[in-house]
């Protein structure tokens, strides 16, 4: 089925779900004051091509782990990140979700 969903989501489409950038904002402004610092780190599960990465790394001056099973989505969020300058503070990360993450304990 993965495979099927990467052939119809090319990584150069601008989003590849729903939503926007100011779906995202509104989102984020519905969490607590608390968990918006700079200090926090976000992890965002199941980045695709990071069209909200990129918006919460606008919106937030934190550190964004990226995490997605394919590698040319992770690789279109690079490029993007790189143009937007805010590439410095998101780690792009390709794992499976439904396993463990390297260094990040262990899935039960």
């Amino acid at each position: 089925m993965l495979t099927q969903i990467h052939r119809i989501f090319h990584p150069s489409l601008p989003r590849l779900g729903p939503g926007d950038d100011d779906s995202t904002a509104r989102a984020l402004a519905m969490l607590p004051a608390a968990v918006r610092q700079a200090d926090r780190h976000v992890l965002d599960l199941g980045c695709g091509n990071g069209a909200q990465t990129l918006c919460l790394a606008r919106l937030l001056a934190g550190r964004i782990t990226a995490v997605d099973n394919h590698r040319p989505f992770l690789d279109a969020l690079t490029s993007r990140a790189i143009a937007a300058g805010v590439a410095g503070r998101i780690e792009p990360l390709c794992a499976d979700m439904a396993r463990s993450l390297p260094g990040r304990g262990h899935s039960t």
